[in-house]
This record gives structure tokens, sequence and C-alpha cells, in this order.
């Protein structure tokens, strides 16, 4: 770079030097130039090492534009090596006296490094020499403060981005903004060195370490990594300290610390204690993620390099995790250079040797285990060699902050992600090759494809390339889901984490486990500490109340926060803390939810003292009779006692201005189901029983994607790559998948014991029906409370679409399995079971395709693509299917949104009673017992599971008749009928088909099956030559639920003449409502004087309207008077359909049937208008039009999957209920 230094010192020298730095330096502040860093860092050096210029003659932004733009011309050393910019623009560093922003190295790990540093210095009980703390201490601290003032200065927030201008030229902002530029990086030197305290000698000499001078060491360097501004990120201009590298300040830090170490002689000591705070960081990140630690694993002796650390996790069943953190231990450390290269940690060969030895060792502890090696770097800025690529291991290997970011990001989440993604990187190598700047890159992109690293349908394991900086939107989603930062309590300064995700919501929860229960609200002028105070910590319930209580509050001093802000609009940011002292505590921990109070009873047994800076609340246990789920009646109590204290707290503050409970109370919690409180009697809810079951899993994207590689080439060998022409071979292609995917599952199967198998998925089925539920019970609640959060509704319809497609995949696997039982001995696991619902969802998938192509619903293109996939055309899937499944969704929230509220606040509308007496005679005619003893085995079997674990049941059949027959006075021969249809059995093979049944009931894509587990929820198998019997409580419940459905809905297939005919009954008795229910809301809705509503209007020889023939009912006749509209409603109260075949029957009815009849008299009502408006009383016959629609009791598919209404228009009374004006758009 020789020839760029003469060329910049040549367009210098006719410049003031000063006003060059001060210029270049002002650029380094603007995200714009956060990829142009090496141009503007080279220039700086070249205008520090030039002599003085021309002191007079100020260059401008215009003119060192031009000399830059004429310099870095592309070709050029300091163009060739910039890059994208591979981290955020600004961070936040965590530090004694709090939080400070840092602008990172674009690459370098450099601040990451410096924190775990400090920590150790800082934060471990050492005994490093005072002196070396002070110096460090001084330091960071200087450095720091610099820092962040500038973020300050230009008002920049933490966590921030910068712009992808890579390769752009540098830029030049506003003048207005170049001037804040300038301002933002000049400090008075007096004010960083502080004279006024002892050892000045030692600050001055400090700063002078980090001041570039043009006799600076390496100043005259044409290698850009040993420039002296990388590690100097200061200049002086008389009194005047300029910030030249406002990026490099982290690096430069980490390099006077070391530097400092090794001149104190520290280095073994600082070794020790460094390696101890790596590995509990390491380990504090792992516990965000699901892995298990093992405890007592062989540890290296203490001279060892690896000593302190390794960490050895279980994250499956049979899988582990070795972690190794491998640090820079700044062996023959440069003092001089900080950015030196190849720089190795420990020996590669160290590393390897450790790793047979500890594969031995788990070989030996933990057969049948696979061993995951996390290899984990923690550099500290310099650039260093990853010392195993390729090994006979699994390794991934990563630095600390990638950990880091994953963890944070991923939170919560599965423990097979590294495992996913060691899998997917691993088998695509075989035959393609990934390439990328950095772990997380790939991750990343991992990711961003459904966890996979599938490129392209156009070709077969291309090579991946992946670009520098596809991990930003990676970091900044990891930094803004968590947003850590600290915040003061009491005398000191507690880490902090968002408590919820979501930008909107500035509640946060201490990192320190011992402040639990506690949490944080954040605002600009008055911010609130949280805390509930009560002693028996170890009880359960009590525990789970005081943190619902401290939840509660939290959240409404958030949604009130505006009102909360006003009184303190003019003050700095002041801290408020709420402490709520739960009286009587003992008696939350036998509470049955038995009793219901008014909340004018309750209230007046709270009571408040405040002072300043603390409110104390007395919480009396009465509140509980307040907690049920229905209503917000308690949080209503709990916000009026929060505004009373904080009154109490602005009078003894001297404040006059006081808050009006009232008013906000309506406004911010008007009665209804608005609460954070939530309480469930499990009694009346048992599927919300709180079942010791394991976490819900849902379908992994990894299996599915995994199940996709090279699906045509495995299904389907021989099939050419391109579409396929005709239905018989796609449906061919379709079933050979199916065919293929059952295959791979059954053989998966045989792997495990079918007792344990069975009992997993059971218990999983059981975990994620609560889950489904306990969603279901709080979204009225999530949707009022959180609705500033736009986001919240499509998160409620995302989790619960993701429920259900697990539920319904892992209901078609248990049956499975039951029909088919295996004999194998491995244990189950996680991976196998994911691996099993993703082959189970794809048979749903494929078999379902070939009923759209049976059924000629769905004409897609399909075919073998050139990647080794199989390509089916998604329109159908995009258009018609996608949209009507969230529409569904959509008008679920709303109707159980209306619902909720309206019993809230008791205006629930009157449920229509039932003949009992028929339906009971139809269920003994078809079942040979009637519903209420069919009710009475089942709640039976149900209450079992209550006093299980969780919620599954295994029983014989001399236990199960026992069981019922204490209950009840029921014959051997009854309960043995019940247990017949009421069970699924071992069949052998899956083809093999029971008497009586068709080879549709067990094609798990089809809805209302005889041979489903929704049908049939005992499952009875042969385990040891004995005959047993499993359900799930909560498969069971719903079971009769499904039946009582899918009979008053007219899906069930009847067999008896007694069944077939109370569902005709049924359905007829529904339309009828429907149109009574239609005619009474247009009623009550619309003007007398503005409408004429009529019903059931005939058209026929004798009827209200005459005419030759018999034309039908008008179900529901609108005339609008002022708009001059005659609309003909045709009321349809339909089941809409849910599967393939479902929609080919509601295409048939509307298109043959429906349409055809109604389209018929809306010709005859357009060719007889006049009849109209004599019958009715109009005038000015001439300006009627005449309209014709359809009005289903809600949505349906036939309008999203076909235009050929004909002309006739689609409307959903739902719709209409929600939204009454639409009446007038008709």
């Amino acid at each position: 770079m020789d020839d760029v230094y003469a060329q910049l010192s040549k367009a210098f020298c006719n410049f003031s030097k000063d006003s060059i730095i001060l210029l270049l330096s002002s650029l380094n502040v603007f995200p714009e130039n956060h990829s142009q860093r090496i141009r503007i860092t080279t220039a700086l050096q070249a205008a520090i090492r030039m002599e003085a210029g021309d002191q007079a003659a100020r260059i401008s932004p215009a003119q060192l534009a031009e000399v830059l733009e004429r310099v870095f011309i592309p070709g050029t050393d300091a163009w060739n090596i910039e890059d994208p910019q591979e981290i955020l623009f600004t961070e936040l560093f965590l530090f004694h006296g709090g939080n400070f922003i840092i602008f990172p190295e674009v690459f370098a790990d450099s601040h990451n490094g410096l924190r775990n540093l400090v920590d150790t210095i800082f934060m471990t009980e050492n005994k490093f020499p005072k002196a070396f703390k002070e110096e460090v201490f001084f330091a960071v601290s200087a450095l720091l403060i610099m820092s962040d003032q500038v973020a300050a200065r230009m008002d920049y927030r933490r966590n921030s981005t910068s712009p992808e201008r890579h390769h752009e030229p540098v830029f030049f902002p506003s003048r207005q903004q170049q001037e804040a530029g300038l301002a933002a990086v000049q400090f008075l030197y007096d004010d960083i060195l502080k004279p006024d305290l002892n050892d000045i000698a030692i600050r001055k000499a400090i700063i002078d370490t980090f001041t570039c001078k043009a006799n600076s060491p390496f100043i005259a360097t044409d290698d850009h990594m040993n420039s002296p501004v990388a590690t100097r990120p200061l200049y002086q201009i008389g009194n005047q300290l300029i910030i030249i590298n406002l990026q490099g300040i982290a690096a430069a830090l980490v390099h006077f610390i070391v530097k400092k170490i090794l001149q104190y002689k520290i280095l073994d000591s600082f070794l020790a204690e460094y390696k101890r705070v790596l590995k509990e960081r390491v380990r504090n990140l792992i516990r965000r993620i699901d892995f298990d630690e093992i405890e007592n694993v062989p540890a290296v002796s203490s001279g060892h390099p690896l000593f302190e650390l390794e960490l050895l996790y279980k994250f499956d069943e049979d899988k582990l995790a070795w972690i190794t953190i491998i640090p820079d231990l700044f062996k023959s450390y440069n003092t001089e250079i900080f950015f030196t290269k190849e720089n190795h940690f420990i020996p590669a060969e160290v590393l390897l040797k450790r790793k047979e030895a500890i594969s031995e060792y788990l070989l030996n502890h933990y057969p049948n285990h696979e061993v995951l090696y996390l290899d984990v770097y923690a550099p500290v800025g310099r650039e260093f060699a990853i010392a195993l690529r390729q090994a006979a291991h699994k390794i991934v290997a990563l630095t600390f902050s990638d950990l880091r970011y994953v963890t944070l990001r991923d939170s919560g989440s599965d423990g097979l992600r590294f495992w996913h993604y060691f899998r997917a990187r691993e088998d695509y190598a075989l035959h393609g090759e990934i390439r990328s700047f950095s772990f997380l890159d790939s991750y990343a992109y991992f990711k961003l494809h459904e966890d996979s690293f599938y490129l392209t349908d156009e070709h077969r394991y291309p090579s991946v390339w992946i670009d520098i900086g596809l991990a930003n939107d990676f970091r900044k989603e990891a930094q803004d889901k968590t947003d850590i930062h600290l915040v003061p309590l009491a005398n000191a300064l507690v880490e902090v984490e968002k408590r919820f995700s979501h930008r909107e919501i500035n509640i946060y929860l201490p990192n320190e486990s011992n402040l639990l229960p506690r949490q944080y609200v954040e605002n600009d002028h008055v911010s609130f500490w949280v805390h509930v105070q009560f002693s028996k910590r170890s009880n359960p319930v009590i525990r789970q109340t005081a943190w619902m209580l401290m939840e509660s509050v939290a959240y409404w001093l958030w949604e009130i926060g505006e009102e909360l802000q006003r009184p303190f609009v003019n003050e700095n940011r002041i801290i408020i803390h709420y402490e709520l002292i739960l009286k009587d505590e003992e008696k939350y921990a036998g509470y049955t939810f038995d009793e219901a109070w008014d909340p004018e009873t309750v209230l007046p047994l709270f009571s408040a003292m405040a002072k300043p800076q603390l409110i104390e609340i007395i919480v009396p246990f009465e509140l509980a009779y307040l907690v049920n789920g229905m209503n917000n009646n308690n949080d209503r109590v709990i916000l009026r006692w929060l505004i009373t204290g904080y009154n109490h707290c602005l009078s003894s503050r001297g404040l006059e201005q006081l808050l009006n409970a009232d008013e906000i109370i309506e406004k911010y919690a008007p009665k209804g189901k608005k609460t954070m409180m939530m309480g469930f009697d499990t009694l009346k809810n048992p599927m919300l029983h709180a079942h010791q079951l394991p976490e819900p899993r849902f379908v992994a994207d990894f299996e599915i994607q995994s199940i996709l590689n090279d699906l045509g080439l495995n299904a389907a060998p021989g099939y050419p790559v391109g579409d396929l022409v005709t239905v018989r071979e796609k449906n061919k292609l379709s079933n050979a998948i199916v065919a293929y995917h059952f295959n791979a599952l059954k053989e998966m199967i045989n792997n495990f014991p079918s007792q344990s198998l069975l009992h997993y998925l059971l218990a999983m089925n059981e975990s994620l029906w609560r889950l489904k539920h306990m969603t279901g019970q709080k979204i009225t609640s999530r949707l009022a409370c959180f609705s500033r959060v736009p986001s919240m509704r499509q998160e409620i319809i995302d989790e619960n679409l993701e429920i259900e497609e697990a539920t319904l995949a892992l209901r078609c696997l248990i049956e499975i399995v039951v029909a088919i039982p295996p004999s194998g001995n491995k244990m189950v696991n996680n991976k196998d079971y994911d691996r099993m619902l993703a082959l189970t969802k794809e048979i749903i998938v494929w078999g379902t395709i070939s009923d759209e192509l049976n059924f000629g619903v769905n004409e897609l293109d399909l075919g073998v693509l050139p990647s080794g996939r199989v390509g089916s055309g998604k329109k159908f899937l995009n258009e018609s299917i996608r949209p009507y499944n969230v529409a569904k969704k959509n008008e679920a929230i709303d109707e159980r949104v209306s619902k909720e509220e309206m019993q809230a606040v008791g205006t629930s509308p009157v449920k229509e009673k039932r003949d009992n007496s028929t339906r009971e005679h139809a269920f003994e005619a078809e079942f040979g017992f009637n519903w209420s003893t069919y009710l009475d085995m089942l709640m039976t079997l149900v209450d079992q599971g209550f006093e299980t674990p969780d919620g599954v049941v295994v029983r014989s059949r001399a236990s199960i008749i026992r069981l019922i027959q204490e209950r009840y006075p029921l014959k051997e021969e009854l309960i043995d009928s019940f247990l017949q249809q009421f069970s699924l059995s071992t069949r052998g093979t899956w083809e093999t088909l029971p008497d009586g049944y068709r080879i549709t009931d067990i094609y798990p894509w089809r809805y209302t099956r005889s041979l489903s587990l929704m049908r049939k929820p005992i499952m009875e198998i042969v385990i040891g030559g004995q005959n047993l019997f499993y359900w799930g409580m909560r498969q069971a419940l719903l079971s009769y639920q499904y039946l009582d459905d899918i009979i008053s809905d007219g899906r069930y297939n009847a067999r008896s003449a007694a069944m077939k005919s109370y569902i005709s009954t049924l359905l007829h008795e529904k339309g009828k409502r429907f149109t009574r229910a239609v005619f009474a809301w247009l009623t009550e809705v619309t003007a007398a004087d503005h409408y004429i509503i009529d019903r059931e209007v005939k058209i026929d020889e004798r009827g209200k309207l005459q005419a030759d023939k018999n034309y039908g009912d008008i179900d529901i006749l609108i005339i609008d008077l002022n708009l001059k509209k005659i609309i003909s409603v045709e009321c349809k109260h339909v089941t809409p359909a849910r599967i393939t075949s479902e929609f080919a029957s509601e295409l048939k009815k509307f298109e043959s049937e429906w349409i055809g009849k109604h389209l018929k008299r809306h010709k005859w009502l357009v060719a007889n208008l006049a009849e109209i408006v004599s019958v009715y009383k109009l005038i000015n016959i001439a300006d009627y039009q005449i309209k014709s629609i359809f009005l289903t009791s809600e949505k349906i598919p036939f309008p999203f999957i076909t235009k050929n209404y004909k002309g006739l228009p689609f409307y959903d009374f739902q719709e209409w209920k929600r939204n009454p004006n639409s009446l007038s758009s008709l």
C-alpha cells in the first residue's frame, strides 16, 4: 500500500493536518461508513505521519471526498480487504458504573473479549496487584465513557445496525450532520485526565498509550494490520483529545490489558481466574438452551492447557455434547502489534489427543450415545486458526460470540439445534461444498433456509458460498429479543433481560435468580421495580401465585405507563419500588377455586403506604376469590391499588397532581377479559391439569428438509427430471412417495419397544393437547392486554397452526404404532421422535396431494427437480388453502373473543336446548348403549388420568371392568362392547382392515375416519402375552366432544336408521335456526325506516310472490329503501369442508345444485321486479336493482377454491355481525 500512502501524503500536504484528522475521525461516527473503515483509517495513518502541511488551509468535505475517491480505486489493497460489516454498529458494554455503548470492530471479537477480561479482573475474588487494577480501571472507564458520550451526542441507541454499503464511496453527511460528527469526537484533555485526582502521571502515561502520534511505532508501515491507529484510537490537538478510531476502542483496551498482565508478570494467576470466568460464562449461555449438565466428568491436571475449560451435557436420551473452551492464552504475545496473524491458542495435537481420550471415556461410560463436540473459541480480537476442522469426531467449531448470539436468539428452544446444524452441514458436504466467513454466517444461512443448506431447485448440491455479513440480522434479532443491560437496584447495578421479546414491551427480568420474583418496567422518566415478598419459597403454589401477581403488576405499570409518566415529565429518570406483600400466603397452598367473591368485598382488604421511592401494598389472600380466568375483576382491583399507592407516593413527594383511578381503570381495564392474572380450576377443565408432561415438540424443519433431499431419487428411482403430464403419472408418483415414507416410518418404529414408545407418544400427545387448550384459554386476554403489539394476532395464529400440525401427525403416528406394535430395544429419544413425526406429516401431505389429483380440485404441477427433490406446484396452496386457513383462524379468534368478552360481563347468549331423549335413543341404536352410559364409562377412564403423573393410563381388561362396575351397575358384556367399539387394536399390518371398515378409514389425511384416535381413544396391544389397554386422559376427554361434533355436524357415517334420522333432523333444525338468527339480527341492526326485512318468502303459484311455478323460498329478503337495492339472501348453515374429499363434495353441491337454484330465483326476481314493488309497496320501480347473494353461517372453502360463483357473491354471517356497516356495500 506504499503507493496509496504516497498519493495520500501528496494530496494532504496542501491542507492543515489537524483539519484532515478531525474530518476523517468524524466520518467514523456515521453508520454509513461502517464498511469503509479501512479506507478511513488508512487515510488517518497517512495524515498522522505526514508533516504539518499548510495549517492555514483547512480541508473541506468535498476536497477530502475527491481525494479518497481518486486514491482508493477498485483493486487497491485497502479496497480489496474491505468486507461487508460482520457486526452491529453499536453494542452495549456492561461495566462498573452502568451501560456503555461501544462501536465494535467490523470482524473482531474485541468487545466480547474485553468483557471477559474485565470480568476476570473486577468480578472475581483475585489477588491481582492493586496498581494493575487501578490502571486498567482508569483506562477502561476513560475510553468507555468517551465512546458512550459519542453515542449520546449522536443520539445513537444500543444494538443499532448499519446500512449495507460495501465498496461504495465514503459517506459524507450534510453540513449539519458533519458538525455534529466533529463535535462528537472531541473531548477536553483535562476532562478525561481528571487532574484533581492523585497519580496524575500514571493517568497521563495511560492516555499517552492510547494516543497515536507521528512517531508512534509502525506509523510508517504499509500493513494495515500493523497500523498504530488500530490500538491507539486517540489523537491530541492542543488540549483536545480526538477519537480517531471509534471502532478500535475495544481492541485498544484488550491490547492494553494484556500488556499490563505481562508487565506485572501475573499471566499464570490471571489465566487461572480467566479460565474459570470463561467456563462460567459458557455455562450460563448453555443454560438458556435445553442442555442438561453432567457433573463429575474426568478433568485434566491443573498444568494442562484445557484445565477448567471443559463441560459435558446431555441434550437427548442418547446424545451428549462435550464442550471445550479454547481461549487465547496470550502465548508469544506481541506487545507492539495487536492484530498479529496465525495465533494458535492451543495446539491441534493437544486438542485431538484430549478428544480421543474423552471419546474412549464416553464410549465406556455412556454406551450407545452419540457425542457432539462443541469447540468454543474465545478470542480477544486477534486473528486465530480453527485447530480441528475435520476429524473423526463430530465437531462444531464456533466462537464465544457466536455461542452468545445463538443462545440469546434461540433461548429456550430445542436442544437439538447444534446437532441439526452439524448433520445438515455434514450431509451436504458429502456432495457439495459450503464456505462461509464464520460459523454464525453459516448458522444464520441454515436457519434462514428452514434448518437446511438447500440452495436451489436447479442443481443437486451446488457449492454454497455464504456472503459475509449474513449473520448481522441474526445478531440484531438476538440483541433485540433480550436487550440485556444494567439497571440500578438498591445500591448496586443488576443485569436485566426482556421478559417479552416484543419491541413494544419494556418489561424486564433480572438475570440473577436470587432476585426473583422481581420485574423491572423501564420508562423515560419514571421506571419501576416490582417485587413480591413471600416466605414459603419451597411451595410451588405460593411461588406460582407470587409470580402471577408480579407479572400482573408489572404489566399494568407498563400498560398505564403514559399516565404514570405525566407527573415526572420534567424530572430526571427516577426509580420507584413496588413491594407486594402476600398476606396469609399459606392459604394459597390449599386453595381449590371453591369460592367467588364480589370485587367490592375484596377491595377494602388491601392496604398501601408509600415513601418517595417505595410503595408497599398488602395483598390479602381473598384476592384469590377473584382469580377465575373468566373476567378481570382481580386485575381491576390490583390496578386500583397500584394507582392508590402511586398517589400516596406522589403526595409524599409534595406533588399535587394525582391520578384519577376511576378514569384510568375504565380507559385501560374496562370490565371484560383483559386480565394478566388468570387461574383455572382444572376439575372444571381437566385439559389444563398440571401433569408432569414432557415439553411439547413440533414438526422439526430440519427433519422435513432432510426428508425432502433426494426424495425424487429415493422414492421414485428412474423417474425423469421434469414435470409429469398426466394425472395418472402424478398420482403414481404421489403414491410411490407415500409408500416410501411409510416404509421408512415402519423401519424406524421397529427399533423401539412398543410399551415405552407408546407411552412416550401418548405423553407427548397429552402435552400438545394441554398446550393447545392453555393457549386457547389465553387468546382473548393476550389480544386485549397486548393490543399495542401489532404482531400478536399473527403469533397466535402461527402458534395454533404449529400445534395442530404436530397433533395431527402425532395422532396418526400413534395409530400406526398400535396397528403394528414394534419389538425393538432402542431408547426412545427426541431426535428419532422428530423424524417419525416428520415422516408421518409428509405421508399426510402426499396423501392429500393424491386426493387433490383424484378429486380434481387441484391441477398442480408435479415432477422430479434437477436438485433431486420432488417439486409440487404451490399455487393452490398459496392462493386457496392458506388464505382459507388463515381466514378460519381469524374467524375462530373473533368468535372466541366475542363469546368470552360477553361471558366476562355476564351477557352470554342463552344456549339452545337439545332433545336429549332423541339423542339417547339414536346412540343406543347405533352403539348398543345410550349416550349417558357411554359418557359414564368414558369419564371413569378419564378420571383415572388424574391419578397418573402424565395423564397416561395402562390397565388390563379386568381392571377396567372393575373400575367401571365400582361406579355403575353395568354388565361385563356391555363394557366389553364399549372397549371393542372405542379401542384401536393391533392388526398385524397397517393395510389389514377389521370387518366393516373401508380403506379410507386408515388414510391419515382423511377426516372423520372410523379407525382414528379421535374416534377410538383407547388402545389395545399385547405385551408379554397380556392384553393391555392404554389411553391418555385428555385424548379420551376430547373423543366424546369430537364424536358429538361430527354427529351434530352431519359428518358421522351412521349405520342405524335412528341415528340417520336424528342427524337429518339436527341439520334441518340448524338450517332453520340460522335463517331465524339472520332475520333477528338484521331486524335489530337495521333502521325500520330505511330497510324492509322479510324471511322465507315463497315464490310459487300461491306464494307471497306469485309465479307460474315453484321457485323455492327466498330465505332472507333485504330491501334497502335508501340505496334502492333488493337483495335475495340464500342462507346456508354449512359445516365447512376440512379435507380434499370434502372440498370436492362442497364444490359439487354448490356448483351443480345450490348455485343453480339460487340463480333461477335471481333471474325470476329480475324479470318480475314489478311483483316485488307491488307486494312491498315500493315506489319508483326503475330505481331498484336486484342482487342475489349467498350467506353462510361461517367461512367456507368454496369461494377460496373457485371463482365459479356465476355472479353470486359469498358472505359469511360472522363477518356481518363483526361489521354491520358492510350491509350498505352489498
